[in-house]
């Protein structure tokens, strides 16, 4: 996971790849949790917020593109 990433730079497929990084990193989180091995429960929270950003960056990229007015 990454910090002050400023993702409004990155491009749609670079968005994309790193969407599907973020949540296999989300997935290995929930993993370790389940089976006692997590240290810091907090990472899961930050990963789903870092996915929500990443998201919310993709809607806006798609708006800009298609000139979408009700976004």
């Amino acid at each position: 996971m990454t910090d002050n990433v400023s993702y409004s730079e990155f491009s749609v497929d670079e968005l994309k790849k790193k969407l599907t990084d973020v949540h296999a990193e989300l997935f290995q989180l929930r993993l370790k949790k389940s089976s006692s091995q997590l240290e810091n429960s907090a990472s899961i929270t930050k990963t789903r917020k870092e996915i929500a950003k990443i998201e919310t960056f993709l809607r806006q990229k798609a708006c800009k593109s298609h000139q979408i007015l009700t976004c």
